[in-house]
């Protein structure tokens, strides 16, 4: 449970220390699974940071943000969802990257 937590604040940032980008983007993955791999191509490629996360290591998390399958890529704002995509999609990908 503190890896989760620990993950939740790495994850939401926090809200008291004053910080002024609170935009994450979030990807949740398994490692054997082919549409990660390119949805993480195309994050790696256009530079943007975001945290990798395992629904089945994290489950609490993953049912926080409602996640079904993988891969989910979630912008967050402030905690608050902006925009998710589900799948390998890179036009809908290049939007979410977009909003950061």
């Amino acid at each position: 449970m503190k890896n989760i937590k620990l993950l939740f604040k790495s994850i939401c940032g926090n809200l008291g220390r004053g910080e002024t980008e609170m935009k994450k983007l979030i990807k949740f993955e398994k490692a054997d699974c082919n549409p990660c791999v390119m949805v993480s191509d195309l994050l790696d490629k256009s530079g943007v940071e975001y945290e990798k996360v395992n629904p089945f290591n994290n489950p609490e998390l993953a049912m926080k943000y409602k996640v079904r399958t993988v891969p989910t890529t979630i912008l967050l704002d402030q905690d608050e969802e902006i925009k998710r995509t589900i799948g390998f999609n890179p036009e809908e990908l290049k939007e979410l990257i977009a909003m950061i």
